[in-house]
């Protein structure tokens, strides 16, 4: 069984850099190549947290190995006030914060 576990975990790994990841790369990439040079950001989640969305949960409570990291989207959770907020712990509301402090900088500022 460990060896299907580890397969199966490098394919999801794989599928999301082939999927996400790397399209993400390049279009930051091109961005930075249009005549005004502008600067282009990006930013990695990588959070485990008890605040993933439902399909998450239910997905992963029969496959534990699809949850080893954050998925696409998760970070929602942290800068919006939801109905999750109120089950935050402290690092979460401190992470939390510090995620709407960058996203409100990056809006004022660039």
């Amino acid at each position: 069984m460990q060896g299907t576990h580890c397969t199966s975990h490098s394919i999801l790994l794989f599928a999301g850099d082939h999927i996400l990841n790397y399209p993400t790369l390049e279009t930051a990439l091109l961005h930075t190549l249009v005549p005004a040079h502008k600067p282009a950001y990006f930013y990695i989640l990588d959070v485990m947290s008890d605040l993933a969305f439902p399909w998450s949960t239910i997905m992963t409570n029969k496959r534990p190995w699809l949850r080893h990291s954050a998925n696409h989207g998760e970070e929602m959770w942290y800068l919006f006030d939801t109905i999750l907020s109120s089950d935050m712990d402290d690092k979460e509301k401190r992470l939390s914060l510090s995620m709407i402090t960058y996203w409100t900088d990056f809006i004022k500022h660039g």
